[in-house]
């Protein structure tokens, strides 16, 4: 017969057992545990027109967007020719407004020559608060991630971590390696399909960007239906939404549009008060 002082003994092995069984547990499956992240509403511009006239004045078009005050706006630095775009006057404005801007250069899918790229970089990223790196590829293999990777690391490195890179594939199937080298991968048109990308549970709806425009469809996205899109998006994860027309103008409803994002905004605000 066991004595008092033996079960109590026992007791305390069998719960320091189950203790011990518990945090194994939970460190192998902590991993794989999926995390919930805050959802994300921030509406960009991106807009490839001119923000200045020949003159240097501001165009109707850059007023629009600084009325809007959206979280950033993706613009040209200046246009082939060498015709000016993002002037110390607008950039000031936009800075007012806490507006990010973000410049515009492009790699052809990784056929453009890095120092190319780089160079055209550092001709204007101490003017802006990042880089919109175009035509990305999927990343699929070494030679791509290196690429990438260097222009990523070459902002980083030398204009500091502040610098936003967003890294444009424009396409859900994009590797996953996408996110070492990106603050924010923009699947651009493809974000519908974000639900068919199996590592997007992993990162906040914050490194994620979308737009719906007619680029690729025609009349796909009108004055009915252009802040549906955006709250679609945000509703499914994307931090980042814009919906537009063409890319080189704003829609001629860019303000109702702008009105009924805001209203979204406000009714879901109330609604959880």
């Amino acid at each position: 017969m066991q004595t008092a002082q033996a079960r109590s003994y026992v007791r305390i092995i069998v719960i320091v057992s189950v203790l011990l069984g518990v945090a194994v547990a939970a460190s192998i499956l902590l991993p794989f545990a999926k995390v919930s992240y805050a959802k994300s509403e921030n509406l960009y511009v991106i807009y490839y027109g001119h923000l200045v006239d020949a003159s240097g004045a501001m165009t109707e078009e850059a007023r629009m967007i600084l009325e809007a005050n959206p979280s950033m706006a993706i613009v040209p630095y200046s246009f082939p020719n060498g015709e000016p775009n993002l002037t110390p006057e607008l950039r000031q404005a936009f800075a007012e407004r806490g507006i990010k801007v973000i410049t515009y250069t492009w790699t052809n899918y990784s056929a453009r020559p890095l120092g190319e790229v780089t160079a055209e970089i550092d001709g204007y990223v101490s003017q802006s608060d990042g880089i919109f790196v175009d035509e990305v590829t999927n990343i699929e293999n070494d030679a791509e991630f290196s690429y990438y990777s260097a222009i990523y690391n070459h902002v980083k490195d030398n204009y500091g971590d502040e610098k936003l890179v967003i890294m444009n594939p424009g396409h859900y199937k994009v590797s996953e390696q996408i996110m070492q080298i990106s603050d924010i991968a923009s699947l651009e048109e493809e974000w519908v399909y974000y639900d068919s990308m199996p590592w997007k549970s992993k990162y906040p709806p914050s490194r994620f960007m979308g737009v719906s425009s007619n680029e690729y469809c025609g009349q796909c996205v009108n004055e009915d239906n252009a802040g549906a899109r955006t709250a679609e998006a945000w509703n499914s994860g994307i931090g980042y939404h814009f919906s537009t027309d063409m890319y080189i103008n704003l829609p001629g409803w860019f303000g109702e549009y702008i009105s009924s994002v805001n209203s979204e905004k406000t009714a879901e605000v109330s609604t959880h008060e």
